[in-house]
């Protein structure tokens, strides 16, 4: 009975193991649990709660002043949605910053891409294309190892924020803990 027990539990350990695997993390954290259990590992990584905002942590991420937001679906973290704390930024800006984290993201062995992601050329008007071509600039990562990279997907994308600025945003998503149409 002992050696099924310790059997069991054994199997169990590993599920629990594989299961974190397939979960997208971010800076190491699994993009999972409740609000509170990710903002208490993220400020243990250094990051500060942003006082008049929930679920939202502010400090450097990548070499940039960023804000970490949190994001859940009933209760459980479904992303974490990184962005620059400067909105005010050039188009140039922009295109320069976009390129480069997808270089970065390209480059990096843990992770991977079904398409190639296209950078944005000098020539392009980003500003004008958003606004009224109604055109995204969006590239999406997986990271690595596990067998269904689907799973794991990361996001870059421009926006403009109101009249703040425009903004690039670098979500970890983990799609497990999206709404599925459950209440439609």
């Amino acid at each position: 009975m002992k050696k099924l027990i310790a059997f069991l539990v054994c199997i169990n350990v590993a599920l629990c193991s594989m299961a974190q695997n397939e979960i997208t993390k971010f800076m190491g954290i699994p993009v999972d649990g409740t609000a509170a259990e990710m903002m208490s590992k993220l400020q243990q990584k250094g990051f500060k709660k942003v006082s008049n905002q929930e679920n939202v942590l502010e400090g450097e991420f990548n070499g940039e002043d960023s804000y970490i937001m949190i994001g859940t679906t009933k209760g459980k973290v479904d992303r974490v949605v990184v962005t620059n704390k400067e909105g005010l930024r050039s188009e140039i800006a922009i295109r320069n910053w976009y390129n480069n984290l997808c270089s970065q993201f390209e480059n990096n062995p843990r992770y991977m891409y079904e398409i190639k992601n296209e950078e944005i050329p000098e020539t392009e008007r980003i500003f004008y294309n958003i606004n009224l071509e109604k055109k995204s600039y969006v590239a999406t990562f997986y990271q690595k190892p596990e067998e269904n990279h689907k799973q794991r997907p990361v996001r870059i994308g421009i926006t403009k924020a109101s009249i703040m600025g425009w903004f690039i945003g670098i979500g970890y998503i983990n799609p497990l803990n999206e709404a599925n149409g459950e209440d439609l």
